[in-house]
């Protein structure tokens, strides 16, 4: 699995470098998200680690991984509007 430059993958703002990298529409909107869940959402979209990976990294359990994702998606479309496409799983 991949994982973040970072020795602890959920101490924010550790995933700030991953999101410099963005469009400034979305990187704001990404930083708006809770950092649990902006994590979860950059393991997944970005790195493409599976949701079992995600809980591994994190210490998490997987439907917690799985909620942050599908939350984090949710407020995206809430922020940057229905044109954007986050896939679906």
């Amino acid at each position: 699995p991949t994982t973040p430059n970072s020795p602890q993958a959920t101490s924010a703002p550790h995933d700030t470098p991953w999101v410099a990298g963005f469009e400034p529409r979305i990187r704001d909107a990404l930083m708006q998200l809770p950092a649990p869940q902006r994590t979860c959402l950059l393991l997944r979209a970005v790195c493409g680690n599976n949701y079992q990976q995600i809980a591994a990294i994190l210490d998490i359990r997987e439907p917690t991984a799985r909620a942050n994702v599908h939350r984090a998606r949710a407020a995206l479309a809430l922020l940057l509007g229905p044109h954007l496409p986050l896939g679906q799983e």
